[in-house]
């Protein structure tokens, strides 16, 4: 399965549509069709990434199973956490006002990011 199959079946899994995240990412819906109909590995990584943090996901998920040589647990931490982390960085990218509040320490833990993006997503929703 290629890139384009595998976007694919993210924005049907996430209940979005090309038009929607072309939109946020800033990408034309012309590029995203093109990377689903073209269904190969060759992919700008830039726009892979910010494919990604739109749809909350990580590199790895686009990935052919035989490019990742890791076990299974690894895989799945490793996933968890950038998704976290993507989750943060679209949260800053979106929301300009607070990344001048977050100042990113030594030693910052996965559970302090994680307590960091539920007090902001709890203060959005309050808006």
């Amino acid at each position: 399965m290629g890139v384009g199959a595998r976007l694919e079946q993210l924005l049907e899994d996430c209940g979005r549509n090309v038009n929607e995240v072309a939109i946020e990412i800033n990408e034309s819906p012309q590029t995203l069709y093109s990377i689903i109909n073209r269904d190969n590995d060759r992919v700008d990584i830039k726009l892979l990434r910010k494919i990604c943090i739109e749809l909350d996901t990580t590199l790895e998920y686009f990935a052919n199973n035989n490019m990742v040589d890791r076990d299974a647990g690894d895989i799945a931490l490793i996933d968890e956490n950038s998704k976290t982390i993507a989750r943060a960085i679209k949260i800053l990218n979106k929301n300009p006002e607070i990344a001048v509040l977050v100042n990113k320490v030594n030693g910052t833990s996965m559970e302090d990011i994680k307590r960091a993006i539920a007090i902001i997503e709890a203060l959005q929703k309050q808006k």
